[in-house]
C-alpha cells in the first residue's frame, strides 16, 4: 500500500474522531474540556479549554515590541485564526478582532503549519501559511503581510496557486539569490513535488519546480560560502540529494549532486533539520522517518538518522557515533535544532505525536517527544528522562520554539490535538535544558 492511501485513511479516521467528539459532546451539540483555568496561566481561557485546538502554531513578534507572540491556526477551520500577543513575560492575551483575515479558499481549509519571515521587506515579520482542505485533495498557501502592529492583510494572490500538492509540509525561507527579498522553497511528506518561489520584489511570487516528486527538504550553506543550500531526500528514494546554490541576483539555480549515502529502502522521511555535531562550524543533518509497516494508522518506531557534513558538500553516516543507540521517532512533527541547555553547543528536540494507537484515532498520546542534549564529545544524549515533564498526553501536531519569557533560553509550545484531551501547554526552560510544563 502506498503511503499517500495510508495517509488518506489516516485523514479519514482523523476527521471521523474529531467529527464524533464535536457532536457527542452532550448538551448542545458540543464538546468542552475538562481542564480548569487559573489566573496564572499563560493562555487565554478559551484557548486553553477549547477542544477544537489549532494545529498551526508560530511564534512571531508581530508588534515590533521585541517579544515573541503566538500565531495559532486551526485545522479543520471549526475555530478562528488568532494571534495571541505576549505581554513580555509570557503570558498571553488575544490580540483585537479582526486582526487576520478570512482563511484563504474558504473554511473548508485548514492551516497545518506556518512559517514567517519579513516579505515585503518593511521590517516586521509576515506569515505564510500552508493550507489543505478538509480531505487532503487541494493543496493553498496564504501570504499575510503584516503593518507592523500586528495587523495582517490577505496578499496570497501575490503567490501561483497552481500547487502538485495536498499540503507543503515543510516550507524553508531564505533570500537564495542574494537580491534582499526573501524567496522559499516547498517540500514536504504530503507534497507531490518540490517547488521554489522566487520573490520578485514586493512579495511578488514566481514559482519554479525543482523535482517532480515529493521531499523532505532542510537548509543551511553547507559549502560556506555565504549562499544557502539545500538537501532533499525524496520521498520512496534511496539517496540524499544536495543542491549547492550557485545564484546572481534575480536568477535563483542550484546544482544538484546525489550524495553516495544509501537510505533505508522506501524512505518516507517525516522531518529533516541541521545541527553541527561538532562545533566544526559545517552544517550537519538529522532526519526522521515514517513508518507502518504496510498497516495504516499503526506507526513504528523508526530509527533517527545522522549524518556529518565533511565541509564541501559530502555527508558521511555517522548515526553509530552520535545518536543514542535504539533512538527511534514515531511521528516526528518538527525538529528544533538550537542550544537548550545554554553551553554554545546545538541541541535537538524532537515534537513527536507518538503513535495513533486505534483507528479511529480517539487518542494521539504524544508521549515520544525527544530531547537530545549535545555533549563536548558531538554526541547528542538522550536527556527526555530526565528534562522532559513526565505523564504529557497529547500530539504536539502544531510546535514552535522560541524564548517566551525573555530569559535568553529556549521554550516549546505544543497546541496539542489529542482527541481526547486538548489541552495545549507550554514547556518552559530553566536555562539548562530542563522544562516544566505549564498551562
Amino acid at each position: 500500500m502506498s503511503w499517500e492511501l495510508r495517509y488518506s485513511i489516516k485523514l479519514a479516521a482523523i476527521l471521523s474522531g474529531t467529527l464524533f467528539l464535536f457532536s457527542c459532546g452532550g448538551g448542545g451539540g458540543g464538546s468542552s474540556s475538562a481542564a480548569s483555568c487559573a489566573a496564572t496561566d499563560r493562555l487565554p481561557c478559551d484557548v486553553k479549554t477549547n477542544l477544537l485546538n489549532s494545529t498551526a502554531a508560530k511564534f512571531i513578534d508581530v508588534d515590533g515590541d521585541g517579544d515573541l507572540d503566538l500565531y495559532l491556526g486551526p485545522m479543520w477551520r471549526q475555530t478562528e485564526d488568532m494571534i495571541l500577543l505576549n505581554d513580555g513575560s509570557g503570558k498571553f492575551t488575544h490580540a483585537p478582532a479582526g486582526n487576520m483575515p478570512p482563511r484563504y479558499g474558504g473554511s473548508g481549509f485548514g492551516a497545518p503549519s506556518a512559517y514567517s519571515a519579513d516579505f515585503d521587506k518593511d521590517g516586521d515579520q509576515d506569515l505564510l501559511l500552508s493550507l489543505t482542505s478538509l480531505d487532503y485533495s487541494q493543496g493553498y498557501l496564504q501570504l499575510l503581510l503584516n503593518n507592523g502592529s500586528g495587523v495582517f492583510t490577505d496578499a496570497s494572490g501575490n503567490i501561483p496557486q497552481n500547487l502538485p500538492g495536498r499540503w507543503m509540509h515543510e516550507i524553508r525561507i531564505a533570500d537564495f539569490d542574494g537580491d534582499g527579498w526573501m524567496d522559499f522553497i516547498t517540500g514536504g511528506t504530503f507534497s507531490t513535488s518540490v517547488n521554489l518561489f522566487r520573490n520578485t520584489g514586493n512579495a511578488v511570487f514566481a514559482k519554479t519546480n525543482i523535482y517532480p516528486n515529493g521531499a523532505s527538504v532542510a537548509l543551511a550553506d553547507i559549502n560556506k560560502d555565504g549562499k544557502m543550500d539545500f538537501v532533499s531526500i525524496r520521498n520512496g528514494a534511496s539517496q540524499l540529494n544536495v543542491d549547492i546554490n550557485n545564484s546572481t541576483p534575480g536568477n535563483i539555480v542550484f546544482a544538484e549532486t546525489p550524495s553516495a549515502i544509501t537510505l533505508p529502502a522506501m524512505t518516507v522521511i517525516q522531518s529533516s533539520e541541521f545541527v553541527d555535531f561538532n562545533n566544526d562550524t559545517n552544517p550537519d543533518l538529522v532526519f526522521t522517518l515514517y513508518g507502518d509497516g504496510g498497516n495504516p494508522m499503526h506507526e513504528i518506531p523508526t530509527p533517527i538518522l545522522a549524518y556529518q557534513n565533511n565541509g564541501a558538500g559530502s555527508f558521511t553516516d555517522v548515526t553509530s557515533t552520535v545518536i543514542p543507540a535504539g533512538s527511534t521517532s514515531i511521528l516526528a512533527e518538527y525538529i528544533f535544532a538550537k542550544d537548550f541547555n545554554g553551553d554554545g553547543l546545538t541541541d535537538v528536540f524532537i515534537a513527536d505525536n507518538g503513535p495513533h494507537n486505534n483507528a479511529q484515532n480517539v487518542s494521539m498520546p504524544g508521549t515520544h517527544s525527544i530531547l537530545l542534549l549535545q555533549n563536548a564529545a558531538g554526541q547528542l544524549v538522550d536527556s527526555s528522562a530526565t528534562n522532559l515533564p513526565a505523564g504529557f498526553s497529547g500530539a504536539p501536531h502544531g510546535s514552535t520554539a522560541g524564548d517566551i519569557d525573555g530569559d535568553g533560553d529556549i521554550d516549546v509550545y505544543f497546541a496539542n490535538i489529542n482527541m481526547a484531551i486538548q489541552t495545549p501547554v507550554f514547556f518552559v526552560n530553566n536555562g539548562a535544558g530542563l522544562f516544566t510544563k505549564e498551562p
